[in-house]
């Protein structure tokens, strides 16, 4: 769901983003253009939406799906580890705003 879709349908939710220009694999990359955005369910605590922009992020777009076909919750991808340095390592900063 996009965030304007989540705030139009009265769910009490959490947005997080992580810039893309404070990951060591998009400076080294020479890639810092963009983000990773997700929005969760306050009361419970569930991925509502992912929002990827910028190079590369093809590759993880994927693991997201699953992720929100499965319900998962924003404490369960900050429990993910995340090899480093890669851009999925977005994902879990994302969830740690959360």
């Amino acid at each position: 769901l996009t965030e304007r879709a989540v705030k139009e349908s009265g769910i009490n939710y959490k947005v997080s983003k992580f810039l893309f220009t404070a990951s060591g694999k998009a400076t080294a990359a020479g890639n810092t253009e963009g983000f990773v955005k997700l929005i969760s369910d306050s009361s419970t605590d569930k991925l509502l939406g992912v929002h990827l922009i910028g190079a590369d992020v093809t590759e993880i777009i994927g693991g997201m799906v699953l992720a929100l076909d499965l319900g998962a919750t924003a404490t369960q991808l900050r429990n993910t580890v995340f090899p480093h340095p890669t851009m999925s390592e977005g994902i879990k900063e994302a969830a740690e705003g959360l």
